[in-house]
């Protein structure tokens, strides 16, 4: 009995536990208003990013820098951030799969500033 109450208590401060994954490589596709929404390939070149996400705080930074959306936590692997400011919306979800993390963002603003992106990068070790 002492076994089983030790592994529970293992397996759930194991979950509980912040978790943090360093991501390179985040390559995919965007569109936006300014190019008539056609998706052209993209990506961030020699970015690294860090995402943090505990039980109750999430968090993004990019070359040591802070991000200026807010994050939530999802599940213990995904993320949503949220940014608005002066008629400026941007949405971004993060999702660490294994050694892949998923990265989304649509962003809409005046004029031409809309536009949506869709990225695969390589979980490149923790942080």
């Amino acid at each position: 009995m002492k076994y089983i109450v030790a592994l529970t208590l293992f397996l759930a401060s194991g979950t509980a536990a912040a978790q943090c994954w360093q991501i390179e490589n985040l390559r995919g596709y965007s569109a936006t208003a300014s190019g008539k929404y056609k998706f052209v390939e993209d990506g961030f070149k020699g970015k690294i990013f860090s995402v943090s996400i505990t039980a109750k705080n999430a968090s993004l930074k990019t070359n040591g820098t802070g991000s200026d959306l807010d994050y939530i936590p999802v599940y213990p692997n995904v993320m949503i951030g949220t940014y608005a400011f002066n008629q400026r919306q941007t949405v971004e979800t993060w999702m660490i799969n294994g050694n892949k993390a998923f990265m989304t963002r649509v962003l809409q603003g005046p004029g031409e500033a809309d536009a949506t992106m869709a990225f695969v990068g390589d979980v490149t070790g923790t942080c």
